[in-house]
């Protein structure tokens, strides 16, 4: 995760989400799948 929230956003999600890594994880997973996407709609 990154920005200038990124620390606040992880300590939010470690102290209310017991699965915070889980969650950190699959959000990253979309973020990559929609750049990959857009990139190749952008490119086409």
């Amino acid at each position: 995760m990154t920005g200038p929230h990124a620390a606040a956003v992880q300590a939010s999600l470690d102290a209310h989400d017991p699965q915070a890594a889980r969650t950190i994880h699959e959000a990253e997973e979309s973020v990559a799948e929609v750049e990959a996407d857009e990139f190749e709609r952008t490119t086409a």
